[in-house]
């Protein structure tokens, strides 16, 4: 039986976002995509992800402004992970995910978050052989077995 990974994808770029979908299905990855903050958040409150890709620069979406703590929304959405709840909503997601940020943000508006455990930034453009062979790198470990 084929392995199965889900991954959720964060990025409003349509070319980007097209161009990582077909590449993440294409290795028989099951990607659940969304465009801002607000759908993040309610993907990550129903189910839980092996790993996510978030870009940093993306709409705030339906998110009340309340939440708004950031010039980035996607900044907002790593630190809610690492939290375990996001917008008011908790978390399905484990808060250990590994998380990949694609970004163009300048370093120093998001160096913090590479002080958690298990994210990695790469600036855009990128390759994608780069980001795939990151993801293989963090779905290796919590390879699971057919049940």
């Amino acid at each position: 039986m084929c392995k199965t990974y889900g991954i959720l994808l964060v990025e409003d770029e349509q070319y980007q976002y097209n161009a990582l979908v077909k590449r993440l299905n294409m290795q028989g990855i099951e990607t659940v995509g969304v465009h801002d903050a607000w759908a993040a958040a309610s993907q990550m409150a129903e189910r839980g992800f092996d790993v996510a890709l978030i870009d940093l620069m993306i709409p705030w979406g339906d998110t009340p402004e309340e939440f708004w703590q950031h010039e980035h929304p996607g900044i907002a959405l790593v630190e809610g992970i690492r939290a375990g709840h996001l917008f008011g909503c908790r978390l399905q997601i484990n808060p250990e995910v590994p998380i990949l940020v694609p970004t163009a943000v300048n370093r120093g508006d998001y160096a913090h978050l590479l002080d958690f455990a298990n994210v990695f930034a790469f600036p855009k453009p990128f390759s994608p052989v780069e980001m795939m062979s990151k993801i293989e790198d963090f779905l290796r470990p919590t390879e699971r077995t057919p049940e």
